[in-house]
């Protein structure tokens, strides 16, 4: 489940984060999403170290690794009742032509009613100029290669996220204590070993 719920956290954040923040602190906004996410990693561990040595108190198959699956579920409910009090994307607003409310939603995440009109232009602007490039889709599917623009920023970013998986970061990240245990290491150590290896590497 928190595999399924990665997926969809990883892609829908920074969007939302990259059209509701200010210009100037947009750039390290976007990224504080793989920053907590590393947190989230480490604190993790952190929590397995704290339920390692609780005894089983007649639960069978002991109480310690049902209490450190089950507190994972704590930020996420924070969280969970954080999402209501959220501001709806203002860009998807006007894109659903209902600009007063991108308006208002504009001016609960801006300093003043003038900054929040003038994001709101600005977007309806941007807006006008994409509707205006009527293309069809494999002729924009043609242009992503064809454009060089288009070709290096989708090869760049494409790049990134292949190697960002494929050197294996992730699995260290998420498996680093079986590896430590089955290189040796107790239980205990194994975790200890695995909160250093993600705390230090993030």
């Amino acid at each position: 489940m928190l595999g399924f719920g990665i997926g969809p956290k990883s892609t829908t954040i920074p969007v939302y984060t990259s059209e509701c923040a200010p210009t100037r602190v947009r750039g390290a906004l976007v990224m504080m999403w793989q920053m907590f996410t590393a947190f989230g990693i480490m604190f993790g561990y952190v929590m397995s170290l704290a339920f390692y040595k609780v005894p089983h108190h007649a639960v069978h198959k002991g109480l310690n690794w049902r209490l450190m699956v089950a507190s994972a579920c704590i930020p996420a409910i924070i969280i969970l009742f954080q999402i209501p009090f959220c501001p709806e994307s203002p860009r998807w607003l006007m894109g659903k032509e209902r600009h007063k409310e991108a308006f208002e939603s504009y001016s609960r995440i801006r300093k003043s009613k003038i900054q929040a009109a003038r994001d709101c232009f600005y977007t309806y602007v941007l807006l006008k100029e994409e509707a205006a490039y009527e293309a069809p889709f494999f002729k924009k599917v043609k242009e992503m290669f064809s454009v060089r623009r288009n070709r290096n920023g989708a090869m760049g970013a494409w790049v990134v996220m292949f190697m960002q998986q494929f050197c294996g970061v992730n699995v260290i990240a998420y498996y680093s204590s079986t590896i430590f245990s089955e290189s040796g290491f107790s239980d205990r150590d194994s975790l200890i070993a695995s909160w250093g290896f993600v705390h230090f590497y993030y």
